[in-house]
């Protein structure tokens, strides 16, 4: 009943990561998208803010020329990073933008974009592919988990206990010798079968036809007459002699 149960506690725990992390993995591209938007947005914004500045437009037109110029090359240096970003995520392949994402995200934008994402359904073919790398992944992980666990929970080794010690007679013993288990006989021979009786010719012949040949066989053969020779009648006895 244990096995049983753990067999099946096994298979559940297994079905349930394998699905939770293949949803996980098919949202990878919607999420993709949603952060390229949310990082187009802040590009947007950014060269707004810094054409503001090279037209001295609103509170920039307040600042010294030396504080303007120090805003004005912090924006620059913005721009620019968001640009190779984006261009980079944007221009990458399918199945390698995951990969670019990691090297080039916005710690603030990424959350912002999982705060506000909405989960797509996936029918592209990356969208696919990544669902099924993702549940063969948690497969293997949750076989390295159980591994330790297995160990652990896994019954005793049943060992087999060890054969009787036999007292050595002498000096250092009690005189006593040591008993000799007794021999078991071998097994009896098999009994050989009984031959078959080999079947008898004349029980299967029929009774009329032999009695037609032994009948022909008696008118066939002459009858002799037994010669003349001396009597086969026994000899009287001789009388006893007198003392």
């Amino acid at each position: 009943m244990t096995a049983w149960l753990m067999r099946k506690l096994d298979n559940f725990f297994a079905a349930l990561l394998a699905a939770g992390a293949g949803m996980l993995f098919s949202q990878t591209q919607a999420f993709l998208a949603a952060y390229l938007q949310r990082l187009g947005g802040h590009l947007d914004e950014a060269g707004v803010q810094l054409e503001r500045v090279h037209a001295k437009a609103g509170a920039y037109a307040e600042l010294s020329e030396a504080s303007r110029l120090a805003v004005e090359t912090e924006l620059a240096a913005r721009v620019g990073e968001l640009q190779s970003a984006f261009a980079a995520i944007s221009n990458a392949d399918a199945f390698l933008r995951p990969a670019v994402f990691l090297r080039h995200v916005e710690p603030d934008i990424a959350f912002a974009a999982l705060r506000h994402f909405t989960p797509a359904l996936p029918l592209d073919p990356p969208g696919l592919v990544f669902t099924v790398v993702g549940m063969g992944l948690a497969l293997l992980a949750w076989e390295v988990i159980k591994l330790p666990l297995a160990v652990l929970l896994a019954p005793p080794e049943r060992r087999d206990d060890p054969p009787p010690r036999r007292r050595k007679s002498g000096n250092g013993g009690n005189g006593q010798k040591a008993r000799r288990e007794p021999a078991l006989a071998p097994p009896p021979p098999a009994p050989k079968p009984a031959p078959r009786p080999k079947p008898d010719p004349l029980a299967q012949a029929d009774p009329e036809a032999l009695r037609a040949a032994l009948k022909a066989v008696l008118a066939e053969t002459p009858r002799k007459t037994p010669p003349d020779g001396p009597s086969l009648a026994p000899r009287p006895k001789a009388p006893p002699r007198e003392p």
